[in-house]
């Protein structure tokens, strides 16, 4: 290697370790784009049932436990309801047929109140295939669903015009949630 390529190598890793973690880039690793459209339709094209929730907690990668010290940054999901393969599908299909699967890095990151009196309208679905589950984070304060298996981001969709009807979708399964015995909530406007 030639001392002026060495050197602004060095100069390179200096600048970098300089700067604050913050402000630092990181390149996009391939794979990691949040977004797999093909996995994502392929993991709900042939469904058995599905488990909905409220969810609450932490809506950023990675969802699932993080270890002892990271435990308040888990996210969790209480009443959880059980639903038949008709609904699973028609859920799925008002979820993902016809629309545009986007990125899970263009979702909006925050964590959810717990407390059931600052309770929000976020819902997490476990749709269940034999023995492998896909999650749905539907956020309808944002107006999106998030889709992931376990720890690895498979794409966002947003609700749109189906808002309506995912709401009213969520009702016939969770019929004992308060939060949807009232009108949809309107998205907040996108960032």
């Amino acid at each position: 290697m030639s001392h002026p390529l060495r050197l602004s190598r060095l100069a390179l890793l200096l600048a970098l370790a300089a700067s604050p973690a913050s402000a630092r880039k990181l390149p996009q690793l391939p794979g990691l784009t949040g977004c797999d459209p093909p996995a994502l339709r392929e993991r709900l094209a042939a469904l058995d049932s599905m488990d909905v929730a409220r969810a609450c907690g932490n809506m950023f990668a990675p969802w699932a436990y993080r270890g002892p010290s990271g435990r308040h940054m888990v996210m969790r999901s209480y009443g959880h309801h059980h639903a038949d393969s008709v609904r699973t599908r028609a859920l799925a299909d008002l979820l993902v047929r016809g629309r545009t699967i986007d990125t899970t890095s263009k979702a909006a990151t925050r964590t959810v109140e717990c407390e059931p009196a600052a309770a929000r309208p976020v819902y997490l679905v476990g749709f269940r295939a034999r023995e492998r589950s896909t999650f749905a984070v539907l956020d309808f304060d944002h107006g999106t669903a998030l889709f992931f298996a376990a720890e690895t981001p498979l794409g966002m969709v947003r609700m749109d015009a189906s808002g309506d009807s995912l709401w009213a979708a969520l009702a016939d399964v969770l019929e004992d949630d308060p939060l949807l015995r009232g009108p949809r909530p309107e998205p907040f406007p996108p960032d």
